[in-house]
């Protein structure tokens, strides 16, 4: 009830969110028109009986059974499936090409220098759903990212985060970006021109 879930390799239970809530129903089906009533749901959560599962279980691997019981004392075949509980979000990683620098504002490349992103979900309590997406905002908003991708010439904030199969997510990351493709240019400020001057006595000075 409610979280997300997602199917398992083999189709042998599921994943599921931490938020996602359980809830077991059974009846006693009527047969010649005698249904003596329910009595009891037996429940055992990796092997332990449990009174209730509670609204959601804790993050790892569960293995649920549970059986009916009625009034006389029948009993249904035991059913079970297997719930991967996936409480980490994935990890994010911001890769360029080689031609970039790092200043003081942040990362300095060019019009042509490739920028991807990759991201990995982790394993814990022996759990991982798998990644999902990468999101990406590059000024004008955030979408699903398909490749690596350029920027034009200009100032960028870069957001971004990753999100596994039950919707677990990593923090928004940022990073300012700015992308130059405008080589330097050369101006002479001394001497003056059209002064004259003495080789090896008169400076030049160059600014870039």
């Amino acid at each position: 009830v409610g979280g997300v879930q997602a199917s398992s390799e083999g189709g042998s239970g599921f994943y599921a969110s931490p938020d996602t809530a359980y809830r077991i129903a059974s009846e006693d089906p009527s047969v010649e028109g005698v249904a003596s009533g329910l009595a009891e749901i037996r429940l055992w959560d990796n092997g332990t009986p449990a009174s209730s599962i509670g609204t959601v279980l804790t993050e790892g691997i569960h293995a649920l059974s549970w059986q009916g019981v009625d009034t006389l004392g029948n009993t249904e075949v035991v059913s079970s499936t297997a719930v991967f509980v996936d409480a980490a979000p994935p990890v994010s990683t911001l890769h360029v090409g080689a031609v970039s620098t790092v200043a003081a504002g942040g990362l300095v490349l060019t019009p042509w220098t490739p920028v991807n992103l990759s991201a990995e979900d982790p394993e814990s309590a022996g759990v991982r759903s798998g990644l999902a997406e990468i999101l990406v905002d590059t000024g004008s908003g955030m979408g699903a990212l398909s490749e690596a991708f350029l920027l034009e010439e200009g100032t960028y904030t870069l957001r971004y985060h990753a999100k596994d199969r039950v919707g677990n997510a990593e923090e928004v990351r940022a990073g300012g970006i700015t992308s130059d493709g405008t080589p330097p240019a050369i101006v002479i400020t001394a001497p003056v021109q059209g002064e004259r001057f003495i080789a090896g006595i008169d400076t030049i000075t160059v600014h870039f």
